[in-house]
């Protein structure tokens, strides 16, 4: 089980002795007792969340008076819970009974001396249980609808999952047995069927969200992986892709690949410093790893200045690198990829190392924040209209990291004729150094480590 540890703050989160555990919750307190409130979380909830159940929480509470009773708080019932004095305060177990999970997205577990509370908040519930139950088979009932019919879709389009036919069944079966007892009267039974359901429909949604976003490393990649509703377009895109592979790629963009600083002034790529009096931000050309082809990979680098004033917080990305604008045209399938490395944790922010694109700006992004070896990544997308097109790729705080083999490639085209990059603006004198063109001038440096090659650095910080 999960165990939370909660302190007498009057409003405080509840630790989690348990570091892994995807659940949380806070404790609100006041003059009559502890009210507990928890949710399941889970890294990809914000796209298709998982069941999020559990068979069993548990809770450890101080300062609970020998006298206190718990219950657990549902839109139907008021459900008696067990309570055991341990170290450091009371446990309270939410746990397992029959087919159905105690723990179900949430939880609100109420202690208190009072029988009074305890009557005030029974009369609630039976004025709301009738309502709430029939709420919940309601939702359950809409939301299988949505479900069967995308899974009819995906049928058709080829993507069935082998689990499908039996939880579809069993959906159905649930169903009508809350239905049943929504009619007998007994509305914590209908509304716990009902939940059940539900838990076994996002048990199928997840799953093919699941099995979708294994084909492509991550959500962000398309515009279709970012719910269960959108799969069937992402199947659909896929064909399309697969089409279009057999086709004569072309990579447009041949800088991408790091390997020539002049090359890279010359199409067009830009780099933005943001000046911060904490840290130390650069670019530079570094030794690829023995993995890759070619010899060097971008490297982006930001560090403290002083060992002492070490930021917690970097507010502003410290350093910002924009490919050449590349001018689409509508109905254009554009893929981009390439691979990134994190050498040190980006600690100071909670984006990263982050690549994004100017179609879906900073909420398409895919993100990396841990440190790990080399790993690829792809971007799909779609022109809806004749636009110029730019990737970016930022540092959002401290840390290392190294971009390598970025390549621009149209899939599929309106056109028989080459896109062609947006010439690079003018130089003009800038209080922002935001492009390469200082590059010519800095004399190679050999490296001594990872690769004889040597290593063409960049200036070590923006001017103002």
């Amino acid at each position: 089980g999960n165990i939370f540890l909660a302190s007498r703050n009057k409003s405080s989160d509840i630790k989690l002795k348990n570091s892994q555990s995807k659940y949380h919750a806070t404790m609100i307190q006041s003059d009559w007792g502890h009210l507990i409130l928890a949710c399941g979380l889970d890294d990809s909830a914000q796209y298709t969340p998982p069941t999020q159940t559990a068979p069993e929480a548990r809770f450890v509470v101080r300062g609970v008076p020998e006298s206190a009773l718990a219950w657990e708080i549902t839109p139907t019932a008021l459900i008696p819970l067990e309570m055991q004095r341990v170290a450091g305060g009371v446990q309270i177990s939410l746990k397992r009974t029959s087919v159905f999970h105690r723990f179900d997205q949430t939880a609100a577990v109420l202690i208190c001396s009072s029988r009074d509370i305890e009557a005030q908040v029974q009369m609630v519930i039976n004025q709301t249980k009738s309502p709430s139950a029939e709420s919940s088979l309601s939702l359950a009932e809409k939301k299988w609808e949505r479900v069967r019919n995308v899974l009819t879709e995906l049928t058709t389009l080829g993507q069935p999952l082998p689990n499908d036919a039996v939880l579809s069944r069993f959906v159905d079966q649930l169903i009508a047995e809350a239905q049943k007892k929504y009619i007998e009267k007994d509305f914590h039974m209908s509304s716990l069927l009902s939940a059940r359901a539900m838990q076994i429909m996002r048990n199928i949604q997840f799953a093919h969200w699941l099995h979708a976003k294994n084909k492509i490393q991550h959500p962000n990649s398309t515009p279709y992986t970012v719910c269960f509703q959108t799969l069937p377009e992402f199947w659909r895109l896929m064909a399309r892709v697969g089409l279009s592979s057999q086709d004569s790629e072309q990579t447009f963009i041949p800088s991408a690949e790091f390997e020539n600083l002049a090359d890279m002034q010359n199409a067009g790529w830009q780099r933005e410093l943001t000046p911060d009096q904490y840290v130390t931000s650069y670019l530079e050309l570094h030794p690829a790893h023995q993995g890759t082809s070619g010899d060097y990979a971008l490297r982006l680098t930001c560090i403290p200045k002083t060992d002492t004033d070490i930021p917690v917080i970097i507010r502003n990305p410290p350093i910002k690198l924009h490919s050449p604008k590349i001018q689409l045209k509508k109905g254009d399938l554009l893929h981009v990829s390439g691979y990134v490395t994190v050498d040190q944790p980006i600690k100071g922010s909670l984006q990263g190392i982050r690549v994004y694109d100017s179609l879906f700006d900073t909420p398409g992004s895919i993100i990396w924040k841990e440190e790990q070896g080399w790993s690829s990544f792809q971007l799909i997308r779609e022109i809806p209209s004749d636009q110029e097109f730019q990737l970016t790729t930022e540092l959002t705080a401290m840390g290392d990291c190294r971009l390598d083999h970025f390549k621009f490639k149209i899939l599929k085209s309106t056109t028989t004729e080459l896109a062609k990059p947006v010439p690079p603006p003018e130089k003009k004198s800038s209080t922002l150094t935001n492009s390469l063109e200082f590059l010519e001038r800095l004399s190679p440096i050999r490296s001594s480590k990872d690769n004889p090659a040597k290593s063409q650095p960049l200036l070590p910080e923006s001017k103002n």
